[in-house]
């Protein structure tokens, strides 16, 4: 689920809230859409130095099993010049790659926001895997990537008797990953065929669950203690659609950074140093896969640079850029990497003329987009699927050439991406299911909940994929509309259907 959420915990006298409803709406939209993955867009420092986002995964881990197993990380939106740092030995030359650390981020020139992500573990469909490393276009030295604030968990402390739970400490270096010998606990009332657990059961890595098997109350637990708790790594409740073979020792199930800033993408460069300008069609170097086990060549990829609010020039520093996740998804059969490993992109465009435009484009030649970072053999392989979503700031049948760039086939310059929105008969922008952001007023006055459809305001909000069938794409634009009004005092009526 992407959520664009206008200056998303800001401290502004003309913002009354404390976000304690807000975040109590946004809980439970995400459980009645099963999300398990949620991008927060616009986000505030502000929210940081608030613990909203601590908040939110409070709310989120309050939702039932097996919804209830959240963590996050948030990340700056764009990168600030780069300074090396000093070497101790002056006659030693160390490379080292830019835009690496959280410290060579910045929250955007134009208005310093940036990404968070949440997700709900659970190893039998997903693992989000460690952000990649970070080495300059066309290879060189890799260095780990640390431009996240570090992922975020809850702990459970004991004061006297009393039992506390604790929400957003950072996880461990190396993240937390399957301990040695006995590593997973079945919690009692696991049932698979045939087999039901009267009491708790201690399995070793490899041990299969088969495909049926429902998990007891309270999940599976890895056996090792991180913050005075046995993380869950399988939520109660949950039915396995998939066989599952628990992962081997060593295995990071919960990374220590997840969330990178897409860097590098096509080539929009053209050979040329100072790439300050608007590409008004899709014209950087095609893509063209080679095959899963093919390399492709590094040089292909270069820096990409984005456009900024209220100015007609790409840049590198301090525009906002995409930001992503990769996800390991379990599928029986051990497939390939290309077809477990997949990519979940979020941007949001600037919102100014030719710079939303531009930057929509960009955003469609961003590397994950094509690639995925497999930490096994530790080198970028060819993705079968990917999905890219958030705010565009450009409507739907308004310009062409961005959304061509997503949806035209590789050999004809785009992403070879589908889109999901409703297809009604043309023209499409007016039709009200299209239309994905809200406003709460329109030019007559308040909108009544009569008036459903005049909530919907631009079809902007949109999701590209690639790889995924009819069966297996993005759901579109959801058919409830939410009176926020009521649902945050509390009043009856939360949804409506239309």
């Amino acid at each position: 689920m992407y959520w664009n959420i206008q200056d998303f915990g800001a401290l502004r006298r003309d913002y009354k809230s404390d976000y304690g409803p807000l975040i109590g709406v946004i809980a439970e939209v995400v459980h009645r859409a099963g999300a398990d993955v949620l991008f927060i867009q616009e986000l505030k420092k502000d929210a940081i130095n608030r613990d909203v986002l601590k908040a939110l995964m409070r709310e989120l881990c309050a939702l039932p099993e097996p919804h209830n197993n959240w963590y996050y990380d948030w990340i700056k939106g764009s990168v600030c010049a780069y300074e090396p740092e000093e070497e101790e030995e002056e006659e030693v030359e160390v490379e080292r790659p830019k835009y690496a650390t959280s410290a060579e981020l910045d929250w955007d020139a134009a208005h310093r926001e940036g990404y968070a992500v949440f997700w709900n573990q659970n190893i039998a469909k997903f693992r989000v895997t460690p952000a990649p490393p970070v080495a300059e276009p066309g290879g060189g030295v890799a260095v780990a990537n640390t431009q996240s604030e570090t992922v975020r968990t809850r702990a459970l402390f004991r004061f006297g008797g009393a039992e506390v739970v604790s929400y957003g400490l950072a996880v461990p270096e190396g993240g937390i990953v399957t301990p040695h010998d006995q590593a997973y606990e079945l919690p009692a009332g696991t049932t698979a065929p045939g087999i039901e657990l009267g009491a708790p059961a201690n399995v070793n890595s490899g041990t299969v669950l088969p495909r049926g098997t429902r998990i007891g109350e309270g999940g599976v637990k890895l056996t090792a203690q991180t913050y005075n708790r046995k993380p869950v790594v399988i939520p109660g409740g949950y039915t396995l659609t998939e066989p599952l073979t628990l992962p081997a020792p060593g295995t990071v199930l919960v990374p220590e950074h997840a969330l990178s800033l897409v860097l590098e993408g096509r080539d929009t460069r053209g050979g040329g140093e100072q790439p300050a300008t608007i590409l008004r069609t899709f014209d950087a170097t095609p893509f063209i896969p080679r095959g899963n086990n093919a390399l492709q060549d590094p040089n292909q990829w270069q820096y990409l640079y984005f456009t900024r609010g209220t100015r007609d020039g790409a840049y590198m520093v301090g525009t906002r850029r995409p930001a992503y996740i990769t996800i390991d998804v379990n599928i029986n059969g051990a497939p390939r990497p290309a077809q477990r490993l997949i990519p979940l992109i979020v941007y949001h465009a600037p919102a100014q003329g030719a710079a939303s435009t531009v930057g929509m484009e960009r955003a469609a030649y961003s590397r994950p987009l094509y690639q995925a970072f497999d930490h096994d053999t530790g080198r970028w392989i060819d993705n079968d699927r990917a999905v890219l979503g958030g705010d565009m700031n450009v409507g739907l049948d308004t310009t062409a050439f961005p959304y061509d760039a997503f949806t035209q086939p590789f050999g004809a310059g785009g992403a070879n991406c589908a889109i999901r929105v409703y297809r009604p008969p043309p023209p499409r922008h007016n039709n009200p299911l299209n239309k994905t952001t809200a406003r709460l007023r329109d030019c007559n006055g308040e909108i009544t909940v009569a008036g459903t459809d005049n909530y919907r305001h631009l079809a902007i909000d949109n999701v590209f994929y690639r790889g995924f069938t009819e069966e297996q794409a993005p759901a579109p634009a959801p058919a409830e509309v939410y009176d926020l009004l009521a649902a945050v005092s509390g009043a009856a009526g939360v949804a409506y259907n239309l």
